[in-house]
C-alpha cells in the first residue's frame, strides 16, 4: 500500500494478540489518517494503539479501494473482537435540530446542503446532548468494505463521536470555548458558549494561513472573546507545530486538551501527546 504509512504502533508490555476475547475494537477512518486502538474489557484500558498517514490521494474511488485493502493486509484486524465501533469521517454531513428531524424526509435534509444522486446511504445519528440529529452519506462501496469485514460493527460519523465528548466534558461550563481538532489536512471546529453547540464545521487545509482563517471566522462567529475565553486544541499538533504558533499569535488562551477520562490508558502511550488520536479515543 503505496498511499499509507506508519506513523505510530504502541501496545502494552504484556499485549497478547492471541488473547483478545474480551477486548473491543474502536476504529477511525478519516480523510487524513486510519487509526485503531484494542481496549481491554476488563478494566476499560487501550492496550494497543496503530495509526496510519493517508497521503494525499487523487480522487474518492481510489481511497475507497485503500481502505479496502487496509482491512485485507492489516492482520490484527482479522482477530475476532467483542465488539467493534468505528468512526467514519470520509462522509459529507448536516446538522438539523432535532424537533425538526423525520426519517422520512432524511433525503430531503441532507439535500439542503449536498446534491444527492441515490448512490451513498444517507444515515443519521441522534446526538441528544446537542439536541440535533447529524445526517451523512456512506459511500455504498465504503460500507459494504466496513461490514464485510466487521459484520456486527456499529458505524457512526466520527462528527457526532466527537460533538458527544467534547459536550460531555463541558456540561458545568458557562463560557464559550472554541475546538479545533486538527490533522494533517483537515480540522474540525467546534464553538461552544457554555454546553450548548453554536458552531461545528469542517475544512479542508493546505498552509496554517488558512487554518487560522477558518478559527478566526469561527470565533466571529460564536462571538469569542480573545481576553479570557479558551482555544483548545486536539489532535495532530504540539508546541513547536507552525499550526500551534499561527494560533497563538492570536490566542491568548490556547491549550492542549486531554484524553478522554471514560477510559484508562496502558502507560506505554504516555509517549504520545495527551491531546493526540482524541478523534479516536472519543469514540465509545
Amino acid at each position: 500500500m503505496n498511499n499509507i504509512q506508519l506513523i505510530q504502533h504502541i501496545k502494552f508490555k504484556f499485549f497478547d494478540r492471541n488473547k483478545l476475547n474480551h477486548h473491543s475494537l474502536i476504529l477511525y477512518i478519516g480523510r487524513d489518517e486510519i487509526s485503531y486502538s484494542i481496549i481491554n474489557d476488563n478494566d476499560n484500558t487501550a492496550v494497543c494503539l496503530k495509526s496510519y498517514r493517508i497521503k494525499e490521494i487523487g480522487n474518492f474511488f481510489a481511497y475507497k479501494l485503500l481502505v479496502k485493502d487496509f482491512f485485507e493486509q492489516e492482520d490484527l484486524l482479522h482477530t475476532a473482537f467483542k465488539s467493534v465501533t468505528v468512526g467514519l469521517n470520509f462522509a459529507n454531513y448536516t446538522l438539523i435540530p432535532a424537533r425538526y428531524f423525520e426519517e422520512e424526509h432524511i433525503e430531503k435534509f441532507y439535500s439542503f446542503n449536498y446534491p444527492y444522486d441515490g448512490s451513498a446511504k444517507l444515515c443519521h445519528d441522534h446526538i441528544s446532548s446537542a439536541k440535533v440529529a447529524n445526517i451523512y452519506a456512506i459511500d455504498a462501496y465504503l460500507i459494504e468494505t466496513i461490514q464485510e469485514r466487521f459484520p456486527n460493527s456499529q458505524i457512526k460519523h466520527a462528527i457526532s463521536y466527537l460533538l458527544e465528548d467534547m459536550l460531555s466534558e463541558n456540561i458545568y461550563n458557562k463560557n464559550k470555548i472554541l475546538y479545533l481538532n486538527i490533522q494533517k489536512h483537515h480540522v474540525d471546529i467546534v464553538g461552544l458558549n457554555g454546553n450548548n453547540l453554536v458552531f461545528l464545521n469542517s475544512y479542508y487545509y493546505q498552509i496554517q494561513e488558512d487554518l487560522l482563517y477558518y478559527a478566526l471566522n469561527a470565533a466571529q462567529q460564536i462571538g469569542f472573546d480573545y481576553a479570557q475565553d479558551e482555544c483548545l486544541l486536539s489532535g495532530e499538533v504540539v508546541a513547536d507545530y507552525p499550526q500551534y504558533q499561527i494560533l497563538k499569535a492570536h490566542f491568548q488562551h490556547l491549550k492542549f486538551v486531554e484524553r478522554p477520562s471514560y477510559c484508562a490508558y496502558c502507560e506505554e502511550l504516555n509517549v504520545l501527546p495527551s491531546n493526540y488520536h482524541y478523534n479516536l479515543f472519543c469514540i465509545h
